[in-house]
């Protein structure tokens, strides 16, 4: 919260005068003072614009997208990541570092949307890492390299939603586009899933006698169910929201804390303490036990969502949804002799021929009015300056084939819904 602070502006006072400056300044700090921003209201700062709280959303819409793709093994990614909460924190993180983001579009019906792009190749070293460190205590591990499925496109796009009317207030990155209800419940899943993991930390201990906790909650049923209940009303730390998307809440057991509360969980249930299972005449561990829980935010049920006006603008062709993928193939000039220089050559006339069969088959989508976008950037200069940034968005779909006669050949490819929100960014200029 921001405290203001304010100077004291006044000269060196005569015996005479100061009594009066005192209280006439002191009437008119009470007249112009601003009201003290209270509990629950943003910052007069204006730092967290419309596009940061569209960009949050894009964030969260683009891991989303990421979770669809599929493996060589046809697994989808988010099966793959739902086995470690380490994993997904990973892949977050550089999905967050590698995507890029367009130009905000403002619709006259008052929703601001962002587009984030991204290649799928950005995250073969991050799967590529979270693999190595599963097996990390097989000896004679060879580096994976992370295979996709040919189904996939070559790029993630994912577009961010905001209405400014919705007045929201949260400042967290990352945490930007949700309301407080979205946060609390964040908060409260984040504290569930602390708790649950520390009732498989317990497990883990071992009593006085050298047997684990886990062996005996098999058993004691009623016992287990006493140790979780207990659990529910163990303090946590103050949650965390990263900007990555995920809130995190820690949570700590002392050794004293954990023999009272096995103890009373024991005492609980019906002749558990009496057979002496838990053998606490010790504490079960010599350290300390701690435990992380992680959520993320969840969807907003439309009944909070903030009506929208009429839809005023087209809607997409059919053509806009999908990701347009083209091949080209190079040489390199005959008198190139080092091999080296060769390959690079040849793969630089490959891209430049796929640049240019990828032109051509965007110049021929057809439009509402019987035109295509060739014809259209023919009678209007502005398109064309405006389709000029459209190579930042281009992907290669994989790795650049090798011929035996020394051509190359790369896959390329755009998804088709950035041609049409820059075709109608001009629609919309006019």
């Amino acid at each position: 919260m921001s405290r203001w602070a304010y100077a004291d502006r006044l000269g060196p006072r005569t015996a005479h005068a100061s009594g009066l400056r005192c209280a006439v300044f002191g009437i008119a700090a009470l007249l112009i003072t601003p009201p003290m921003p209270t509990l629950g209201q943003s910052r007069p700062s204006g730092a967290i614009t419309d596009r940061d709280r569209a960009a949050d959303d894009s964030l969260e819409r683009l891991f989303a997208e990421a979770g669809d793709f599929k493996l060589a093994s046809g697994q989808e990614l988010r099966h793959v990541l739902a086995r470690s909460a380490d994993d997904e924190l990973a892949v977050r993180l550089a999905i967050r570092e590698a995507c890029q983001s367009w130009r905000s579009w403002r619709h006259p019906r008052g929703l601001l949307e962002l587009d984030a792009w991204m290649p799928i190749s950005a995250l073969d070293g991050t799967l590529a890492t979270v693999i190595q460190r599963r097996f990390e205590n097989v000896d004679g591990l060879l580096p994976m390299a992370i295979t996709w499925a040919r189904s996939n496109p070559p790029a993630i796009l994912a577009t961010g939603q905001y209405l400014p009317s919705s007045g929201l207030v949260n400042e967290h990155p990352g945490w930007r586009h949700c309301s407080p209800w979205q946060m609390a419940l964040a908060a409260r899943a984040a504290a569930a899933d602390a708790r649950a993991a520390m009732l498989v930390r317990l497990a883990y201990c071992r009593t006085s006698d050298g047997q684990e906790l886990g062996f005996i909650l098999h058993r004691e049923k009623k016992l287990r169910a006493a140790i979780s209940s207990l659990l529910n009303y163990a303090p946590v730390a103050e949650p965390m929201f990263e900007p990555t998307g995920v809130c995190r809440v820690d949570m700590t057991l002392t050794r004293l804390e954990l023999v009272a509360l096995l103890r009373e969980a024991s005492r609980a249930v019906e002749g558990v303490g009496g057979r002496g299972l838990l053998g606490l005449g010790d504490p079960p561990t010599p350290d300390d036990l701690a435990a992380e829980g992680y959520a993320v935010a969840p969807p907003l049920p439309s009944i909070h969502q903030p009506p929208l006006k009429n839809r005023t603008e087209p809607p997409p062709p059919e053509w806009a949804h999908r990701f347009l993928v083209v091949q080209g193939a190079g040489r390199a000039p005959s008198d190139t002799i080092d091999e080296a220089s060769r390959d690079e050559w040849a793969e630089r006339a490959a891209r430049i021929e796929a640049y240019r069969q990828l032109w051509r088959q965007i110049e021929d989508l057809p439009l509402d009015d019987g035109e295509t976008i060739g014809l259209r950037m023919h009678k209007d200069p502005k398109l064309i300056s405006e389709l000029s940034s459209l190579g930042r968005f281009m992907a290669d779909t994989g790795e650049p084939l090798h011929a035996n006669d020394g051509a190359i050949t790369i896959s390329t490819g755009v998804h088709l819904q950035i041609v049409w929100r820059m075709l109608s960014a001009i629609d919309r200029a006019r």
